[in-house]
């Protein structure tokens, strides 16, 4: 998949990311983990004196598409979203108008999203819709 952009906070986790030309907004707590590259096979001399980084860090993500008025909407904060946010249990939303608020939500879409730690160039290990 080309033409992956990925907007992070400031603690480095991922809040959105732009993927062939939609956009997406993390829906729910994000996992990472570190994964160790076949370096000698992609490798074949490290300049003395540089550093070089082993593995790669590996993005588990729920996100949304953002429909076009919710991009417009959006708050162009890189902040991460708080419980309140997310947990429909502290907003003070019933559960009519929140039944009501996730029918008009697209289903969430999980992606596992790969950054190089050398380069820190995004991509996308794989896309499964929920």
């Amino acid at each position: 998949m080309e033409g992956l952009e990925v907007t992070c906070a400031p603690d480095g986790v991922p809040v959105s990311f732009v993927l062939e030309g939609s956009t997406w907004h993390v829906a729910a707590e994000s996992v990472r983990w570190f994964e160790r590259t076949p370096w000698w096979e992609e490798v074949t001399s490290i300049p003395r004196g540089q550093r070089f980084n082993m593995d790669i860090e590996v993005w588990q993500l729920q996100a949304r598409r953002v429909q076009s008025r919710e991009a417009l909407q959006a708050p162009q904060s890189h902040e991460r979203p708080t419980q309140a946010q997310t947990d429909p249990d502290l907003t003070g939303q019933d559960q009519e108008s929140q039944q009501t608020a996730n029918d008009e939500q697209p289903a969430p879409v999980t992606f596992v999203l790969v950054r190089n730690q050398n380069t820190g160039e995004w991509t996308v290990r794989s896309v499964t819709a929920i």
